[in-house]
Protein backbone atom coordinates (compact mmCIF):
# COMPACT_ATOMS: atom_id res chain seq x y z
CA UNK A 1 0.00 0.00 0.00
CA UNK A 2 1.16 3.24 -1.15
CA UNK A 3 1.72 6.63 0.69
CA UNK A 4 -1.00 8.48 -1.42
CA UNK A 5 -3.17 5.55 -0.46
CA UNK A 6 -3.13 5.50 3.41
CA UNK A 7 -3.24 9.24 2.93
CA UNK A 8 -6.86 8.74 1.06
CA UNK A 9 -7.78 6.07 4.08
CA UNK A 10 -7.03 8.20 6.92
CA UNK A 11 -8.63 10.89 5.59
CA UNK A 12 -11.82 8.55 4.57
CA UNK A 13 -11.68 6.71 8.36
CA UNK A 14 -11.54 10.67 9.51
CA UNK A 15 -14.62 11.77 8.15
CA UNK A 16 -16.62 8.15 8.79
CA UNK A 17 -15.56 8.88 12.66
CA UNK A 18 -16.24 12.63 12.49
CA UNK A 19 -19.71 12.09 11.05
CA UNK A 20 -20.62 9.12 13.50
CA UNK A 21 -19.62 11.12 16.47
CA UNK A 22 -21.89 14.14 15.86
CA UNK A 23 -24.61 11.78 14.79
CA UNK A 24 -23.91 10.36 18.38
CA UNK A 25 -24.04 14.19 20.05
CA UNK A 26 -26.66 15.01 17.62
CA UNK A 27 -29.14 12.53 18.36
CA UNK A 28 -32.08 14.28 20.01
CA UNK A 29 -32.62 17.11 16.52
CA UNK A 30 -31.73 14.25 14.56
CA UNK A 31 -34.74 12.47 15.92
CA UNK A 32 -37.21 15.79 16.15
CA UNK A 33 -36.20 16.58 12.68
CA UNK A 34 -37.12 12.69 11.54
CA UNK A 35 -40.22 12.71 13.19
CA UNK A 36 -41.54 16.27 11.96
CA UNK A 37 -40.62 14.94 8.33
CA UNK A 38 -41.46 11.72 8.02
CA UNK A 39 -43.95 11.29 10.09
CA UNK A 40 -42.76 8.08 11.61
CA UNK A 41 -40.44 7.07 14.34
CA UNK A 42 -36.34 7.91 13.48
CA UNK A 43 -33.97 4.87 13.27
CA UNK A 44 -31.33 6.59 15.46
CA UNK A 45 -34.64 6.36 18.20
CA UNK A 46 -34.13 2.89 18.97
CA UNK A 47 -30.78 3.01 20.35
CA UNK A 48 -31.68 5.53 23.02
CA UNK A 49 -32.85 2.10 25.10
CA UNK A 50 -28.42 1.99 25.50
CA UNK A 51 -27.00 4.38 28.03
CA UNK A 52 -23.57 4.50 25.99
CA UNK A 53 -25.89 6.36 23.12
CA UNK A 54 -28.41 8.14 25.66
CA UNK A 55 -24.49 9.50 26.88
CA UNK A 56 -23.43 11.91 23.57
CA UNK A 57 -26.89 13.36 24.10
CA UNK A 58 -25.86 14.66 27.64
CA UNK A 59 -22.60 15.27 26.88
CA UNK A 60 -23.95 17.39 24.04
CA UNK A 61 -26.37 19.41 27.13
CA UNK A 62 -23.13 20.04 28.90
CA UNK A 63 -21.26 20.90 26.30
CA UNK A 64 -23.88 23.43 25.10
CA UNK A 65 -24.36 25.26 28.79
CA UNK A 66 -20.98 25.72 29.14
CA UNK A 67 -20.64 27.46 26.03
CA UNK A 68 -23.25 29.36 26.43
CA UNK A 69 -22.63 30.65 30.09
CA UNK A 70 -20.09 33.46 29.38
CA UNK A 71 -22.25 34.88 26.61
CA UNK A 72 -25.52 34.78 28.39
CA UNK A 73 -23.55 36.24 31.76
CA UNK A 74 -23.11 39.34 29.54
CA UNK A 75 -26.00 39.44 27.76
CA UNK A 76 -27.82 39.71 31.08
CA UNK A 77 -26.41 42.28 32.63
CA UNK A 78 -27.78 44.59 29.55
CA UNK A 79 -31.31 43.65 30.22
CA UNK A 80 -33.56 46.16 31.89
CA UNK A 81 -37.25 47.07 32.15
CA UNK A 82 -38.93 49.98 32.13
CA UNK A 83 -42.12 50.40 34.69
CA UNK A 84 -44.80 53.00 33.39
CA UNK A 85 -47.51 54.30 35.19
CA UNK A 86 -51.31 53.53 33.82
CA UNK A 87 -51.64 56.86 31.68
CA UNK A 88 -48.48 56.13 30.33
CA UNK A 89 -48.52 52.88 29.58
CA UNK A 90 -51.40 53.15 27.64
CA UNK A 91 -50.40 55.73 25.77
CA UNK A 92 -47.34 53.77 24.86
CA UNK A 93 -48.14 50.11 24.55
CA UNK A 94 -48.09 50.00 20.30
CA UNK A 95 -44.75 52.36 20.07
CA UNK A 96 -40.91 51.42 20.00
CA UNK A 97 -39.77 54.39 21.48
CA UNK A 98 -36.61 53.63 23.75
CA UNK A 99 -36.97 54.07 27.40
CA UNK A 100 -34.61 55.28 30.25
CA UNK A 101 -33.84 51.43 31.50
CA UNK A 102 -34.11 50.29 35.13
CA UNK A 103 -31.25 47.86 35.75
CA UNK A 104 -33.17 44.45 35.90
CA UNK A 105 -32.19 41.49 38.75
CA UNK A 106 -28.96 40.07 37.74
CA UNK A 107 -28.84 35.65 37.59
CA UNK A 108 -31.71 36.13 34.82
CA UNK A 109 -31.56 32.12 33.13
CA UNK A 110 -30.48 32.54 29.44
CA UNK A 111 -29.34 29.26 28.27
CA UNK A 112 -29.53 29.23 24.37
CA UNK A 113 -26.21 28.03 22.35
CA UNK A 114 -24.53 30.40 20.48
CA UNK A 115 -23.45 27.64 18.09
CA UNK A 116 -26.49 28.20 15.80
CA UNK A 117 -25.95 31.77 15.63
CA UNK A 118 -23.08 32.39 13.46
CA UNK A 119 -23.97 31.71 9.88
CA UNK A 120 -27.37 32.08 8.51
CA UNK A 121 -27.54 28.18 6.96
CA UNK A 122 -27.33 27.26 10.42
CA UNK A 123 -30.98 28.41 10.82
CA UNK A 124 -32.71 25.31 10.04
CA UNK A 125 -30.64 23.09 12.05
CA UNK A 126 -31.59 26.08 15.19
CA UNK A 127 -35.00 24.81 14.68
CA UNK A 128 -34.02 21.15 15.35
CA UNK A 129 -32.87 22.06 18.76
CA UNK A 130 -34.43 20.61 21.46
CA UNK A 131 -31.86 19.76 24.30
CA UNK A 132 -32.37 20.97 27.91
CA UNK A 133 -30.42 23.60 27.59
CA UNK A 134 -32.68 25.51 25.61
CA UNK A 135 -35.93 25.23 27.58
CA UNK A 136 -36.08 28.79 28.60
CA UNK A 137 -35.16 31.17 25.95
CA UNK A 138 -34.05 31.77 22.39
CA UNK A 139 -34.86 35.41 22.24
CA UNK A 140 -31.99 35.79 19.19
CA UNK A 141 -31.93 32.82 17.32
CA UNK A 142 -32.44 32.89 13.71
CA UNK A 143 -30.82 36.14 13.89
CA UNK A 144 -27.00 37.02 14.11
CA UNK A 145 -25.75 37.36 17.81
CA UNK A 146 -26.17 41.27 18.56
CA UNK A 147 -28.00 41.75 22.10
CA UNK A 148 -30.09 44.81 22.73
CA UNK A 149 -29.18 47.99 23.83
CA UNK A 150 -31.90 47.54 26.62
CA UNK A 151 -34.79 45.31 26.67
CA UNK A 152 -38.24 47.49 27.57
CA UNK A 153 -41.69 46.79 28.41
CA UNK A 154 -44.55 48.56 30.06
CA UNK A 155 -46.35 46.81 33.30
CA UNK A 156 -49.73 47.83 33.97
CA UNK A 157 -50.67 48.25 37.05
CA UNK A 158 -53.58 46.35 39.44
CA UNK A 159 -56.70 49.07 38.93
CA UNK A 160 -56.17 49.24 35.02
CA UNK A 161 -55.09 45.88 34.22
CA UNK A 162 -58.14 45.66 31.23
CA UNK A 163 -58.47 47.23 28.15
CA UNK A 164 -61.68 48.91 27.12
CA UNK A 165 -63.55 45.89 25.37
CA UNK A 166 -64.96 46.61 22.22
CA UNK A 167 -65.49 42.95 21.55
CA UNK A 168 -65.83 40.07 23.61
CA UNK A 169 -63.10 38.00 21.24
CA UNK A 170 -60.50 40.79 20.06
CA UNK A 171 -60.26 41.86 23.76
CA UNK A 172 -61.03 39.80 26.18
CA UNK A 173 -60.59 40.80 29.72
CA UNK A 174 -57.90 40.39 31.90
CA UNK A 175 -56.48 37.77 34.98
CA UNK A 176 -55.82 38.59 38.59
CA UNK A 177 -53.34 37.12 40.11
CA UNK A 178 -51.89 38.08 43.46
CA UNK A 179 -47.89 38.55 44.70
CA UNK A 180 -47.56 35.39 45.91
CA UNK A 181 -48.45 33.20 42.64
CA UNK A 182 -46.35 32.16 39.89
CA UNK A 183 -46.50 32.49 36.20
CA UNK A 184 -46.37 28.89 34.33
CA UNK A 185 -44.83 29.66 29.99
CA UNK A 186 -45.57 27.13 28.24
CA UNK A 187 -44.95 26.37 24.41
CA UNK A 188 -42.68 26.22 21.48
CA UNK A 189 -39.84 28.72 20.67
CA UNK A 190 -42.13 31.25 19.71
CA UNK A 191 -42.59 31.56 23.81
CA UNK A 192 -39.13 31.02 24.19
CA UNK A 193 -38.70 34.33 22.74
CA UNK A 194 -41.68 36.24 24.08
CA UNK A 195 -41.65 34.05 27.64
CA UNK A 196 -38.03 36.03 29.53
CA UNK A 197 -39.67 39.45 28.68
CA UNK A 198 -42.88 39.41 30.25
CA UNK A 199 -41.16 36.89 33.23
CA UNK A 200 -38.36 39.60 33.98
CA UNK A 201 -40.96 42.83 34.03
CA UNK A 202 -43.32 40.66 36.50
CA UNK A 203 -40.80 39.63 38.58
CA UNK A 204 -38.52 43.47 38.87
CA UNK A 205 -42.36 44.97 39.89
CA UNK A 206 -43.95 42.68 41.81
CA UNK A 207 -41.26 39.64 42.51
CA UNK A 208 -43.38 37.52 40.69
CA UNK A 209 -41.59 34.41 39.86
CA UNK A 210 -42.14 32.07 36.68
CA UNK A 211 -41.63 28.75 35.47
CA UNK A 212 -40.87 28.72 31.64
CA UNK A 213 -41.18 25.43 30.14
CA UNK A 214 -40.78 26.73 26.70
CA UNK A 215 -39.07 24.28 24.31
CA UNK A 216 -38.67 24.59 20.51
CA UNK A 217 -39.85 22.53 17.79
CA UNK A 218 -42.55 21.18 20.45
CA UNK A 219 -46.20 21.11 19.94
CA UNK A 220 -49.61 19.13 20.74
CA UNK A 221 -48.94 16.08 17.49
CA UNK A 222 -46.14 14.29 19.03
CA UNK A 223 -46.20 13.33 22.13
CA UNK A 224 -43.81 10.53 22.12
CA UNK A 225 -41.39 13.73 21.51
CA UNK A 226 -42.83 15.67 24.02
CA UNK A 227 -46.08 15.66 25.77
CA UNK A 228 -47.42 18.93 26.66
CA UNK A 229 -50.22 17.54 28.56
CA UNK A 230 -48.24 15.65 30.56
CA UNK A 231 -45.66 18.43 31.13
CA UNK A 232 -48.90 20.74 32.43
CA UNK A 233 -50.21 17.60 34.55
CA UNK A 234 -46.81 18.14 36.44
CA UNK A 235 -46.30 20.79 36.47
CA UNK A 236 -49.32 21.98 38.25
CA UNK A 237 -48.77 19.47 40.34
CA UNK A 238 -45.70 20.37 41.73
CA UNK A 239 -46.25 24.36 42.08
CA UNK A 240 -49.76 24.96 43.68
CA UNK A 241 -49.22 28.54 43.84
CA UNK A 242 -49.39 28.68 40.32
CA UNK A 243 -52.21 31.49 39.36
CA UNK A 244 -52.01 31.39 35.76
CA UNK A 245 -50.70 29.59 32.70
CA UNK A 246 -49.57 31.26 29.19
CA UNK A 247 -49.20 28.92 26.28
CA UNK A 248 -47.79 29.60 23.00
CA UNK A 249 -47.80 27.11 20.39
CA UNK A 250 -48.72 26.10 17.03
CA UNK A 251 -46.19 25.91 13.90
CA UNK A 252 -45.06 22.73 14.52
CA UNK A 253 -48.87 21.00 14.03
CA UNK A 254 -49.66 21.48 11.09
CA UNK A 255 -49.39 17.80 9.30
CA UNK A 256 -50.26 14.19 10.07
CA UNK A 257 -50.73 13.14 13.22
CA UNK A 258 -49.90 9.84 14.86
CA UNK A 259 -52.99 8.19 15.70
CA UNK A 260 -53.12 7.55 19.65
CA UNK A 261 -55.08 4.13 19.00
CA UNK A 262 -51.94 2.83 16.34
CA UNK A 263 -52.48 2.26 12.47
CA UNK A 264 -52.29 4.53 9.83
CA UNK A 265 -51.22 8.25 10.84
CA UNK A 266 -54.40 10.85 10.85
CA UNK A 267 -54.36 13.46 8.29
CA UNK A 268 -54.18 16.64 9.15
CA UNK A 269 -57.44 18.65 9.65
CA UNK A 270 -59.28 15.04 9.28
CA UNK A 271 -62.67 14.49 11.71
CA UNK A 272 -60.52 12.41 13.74
CA UNK A 273 -57.02 14.19 13.14
CA UNK A 274 -59.63 17.31 14.92
CA UNK A 275 -60.79 15.35 17.59
CA UNK A 276 -57.59 14.33 18.87
CA UNK A 277 -56.14 17.38 18.89
CA UNK A 278 -59.13 20.09 20.47
CA UNK A 279 -58.82 16.31 22.85
CA UNK A 280 -55.53 17.47 23.68
CA UNK A 281 -56.31 21.54 23.90
CA UNK A 282 -59.34 20.64 26.50
CA UNK A 283 -56.96 18.57 28.44
CA UNK A 284 -54.88 21.23 29.35
CA UNK A 285 -57.17 23.63 29.80
CA UNK A 286 -59.02 20.88 31.97
CA UNK A 287 -55.98 20.98 34.20
CA UNK A 288 -55.94 24.46 34.94
CA UNK A 289 -59.10 24.60 35.38
CA UNK A 290 -58.75 21.77 38.19
CA UNK A 291 -55.81 23.72 40.03
CA UNK A 292 -57.61 27.25 39.63
CA UNK A 293 -55.01 28.08 37.18
CA UNK A 294 -56.02 30.79 34.36
CA UNK A 295 -55.33 30.69 31.49
CA UNK A 296 -53.81 32.88 28.46
CA UNK A 297 -53.59 31.11 25.02
CA UNK A 298 -51.63 33.20 22.41
CA UNK A 299 -52.82 32.68 18.63
CA UNK A 300 -50.21 32.38 15.98
CA UNK A 301 -49.98 35.26 14.16
CA UNK A 302 -49.72 34.69 9.65
CA UNK A 303 -46.55 32.82 8.47
CA UNK A 304 -45.00 33.45 5.24
CA UNK A 305 -45.02 30.14 3.94
CA UNK A 306 -48.59 29.75 1.95
CA UNK A 307 -49.01 26.11 3.36
CA UNK A 308 -47.76 26.69 7.05
CA UNK A 309 -50.40 29.74 7.05
CA UNK A 310 -52.90 28.16 5.75
CA UNK A 311 -52.29 25.33 8.80
CA UNK A 312 -52.22 27.95 11.92
CA UNK A 313 -54.80 30.03 11.02
CA UNK A 314 -56.59 26.45 11.10
CA UNK A 315 -55.24 25.75 14.54
CA UNK A 316 -56.33 28.92 15.91
CA UNK A 317 -59.83 28.47 15.22
CA UNK A 318 -59.07 25.45 16.97
CA UNK A 319 -57.31 27.22 20.00
CA UNK A 320 -60.31 30.19 20.32
CA UNK A 321 -62.92 28.01 20.41
CA UNK A 322 -61.63 25.78 23.04
CA UNK A 323 -60.14 28.39 25.12
CA UNK A 324 -63.12 30.79 25.04
CA UNK A 325 -65.92 27.96 25.39
CA UNK A 326 -63.78 27.16 28.70
CA UNK A 327 -63.99 30.87 29.90
CA UNK A 328 -59.74 31.39 28.90
CA UNK A 329 -58.22 34.35 27.50
CA UNK A 330 -57.41 33.73 23.56
CA UNK A 331 -55.32 36.55 22.68
CA UNK A 332 -54.73 36.97 19.01
CA UNK A 333 -50.79 38.49 18.02
CA UNK A 334 -51.70 39.28 14.12
CA UNK A 335 -52.97 42.56 14.19
CA UNK A 336 -51.24 42.98 17.04
CA UNK A 337 -47.70 42.54 15.31
CA UNK A 338 -48.41 44.01 11.53
CA UNK A 339 -51.43 46.41 12.64
CA UNK A 340 -53.62 44.11 9.71
CA UNK A 341 -56.05 41.41 9.93
CA UNK A 342 -54.32 38.94 7.60
CA UNK A 343 -51.13 39.10 5.49
CA UNK A 344 -47.70 38.08 6.15
CA UNK A 345 -45.43 40.77 7.43
CA UNK A 346 -42.02 40.93 8.15
CA UNK A 347 -42.04 44.62 9.03
CA UNK A 348 -44.67 47.03 11.48
CA UNK A 349 -45.08 50.86 11.45
CA UNK A 350 -44.43 52.73 14.51
CA UNK A 351 -47.20 55.85 15.49
CA UNK A 352 -44.10 58.09 14.02
CA UNK A 353 -44.56 55.95 10.98
CA UNK A 354 -40.76 54.18 11.35
CA UNK A 355 -40.49 50.97 9.68
CA UNK A 356 -39.49 48.22 12.20
CA UNK A 357 -38.89 44.38 11.27
CA UNK A 358 -40.89 42.73 14.01
CA UNK A 359 -40.30 39.02 12.35
CA UNK A 360 -36.89 37.16 11.38
CA UNK A 361 -35.59 35.99 7.92
CA UNK A 362 -37.39 32.38 8.61
CA UNK A 363 -40.59 34.02 8.32
CA UNK A 364 -41.67 32.05 11.28
CA UNK A 365 -40.13 33.64 14.65
CA UNK A 366 -39.84 37.13 15.84
CA UNK A 367 -37.24 39.76 16.46
CA UNK A 368 -36.64 41.39 19.80
CA UNK A 369 -39.44 44.02 18.84
CA UNK A 370 -41.98 42.03 17.59
CA UNK A 371 -41.06 39.87 21.27
CA UNK A 372 -41.51 42.89 23.02
CA UNK A 373 -44.81 43.63 21.16
CA UNK A 374 -46.38 40.65 22.28
CA UNK A 375 -44.84 40.82 25.85
CA UNK A 376 -46.45 44.09 26.32
CA UNK A 377 -49.79 42.48 25.17
CA UNK A 378 -49.66 39.70 27.47
CA UNK A 379 -48.80 42.36 30.52
CA UNK A 380 -51.90 44.54 29.94
CA UNK A 381 -53.89 41.43 30.19
CA UNK A 382 -52.84 40.52 34.10
CA UNK A 383 -54.04 42.51 36.72
CA UNK A 384 -51.69 42.01 39.87
CA UNK A 385 -54.05 41.86 43.14
CA UNK A 386 -52.47 44.02 46.00
CA UNK A 387 -52.15 42.50 49.48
Amino acid sequence: MNKTTKSILKVIYTLVVTGILLIWLMQDSINAYWTQTYHQQSPLAKLSEYKPWQLGSEIHQKLLTKIDEPRWQALNNQLSVTVTSPEQNNANLSTDKEEKPVTVQKNLSLSHSPLWHYKTIWTRWNRLSVLEPFEKISQYNRTAIKPPKRLSVQLPIADVGQEKNKTATSAPPSVTINKKQMVFYAGDSMMQGVAPHVKSALYKKYGIKGIDLSKQSTGLTYSSFFDWVKTVKQTLKKHKNIGLMVMFLGPNDPWNMPNPKGGKYLKFQSADWERVYRNKIRQIIDLADKHKVQVIWLGVPDMRKEKLNKGVRYLNTLYRSEVEKAGGIYLPTQVLLTGKKSGYSKYAMTKTHKKVAVRTNDGIHFTVTGQKKIARKILTKITIKED
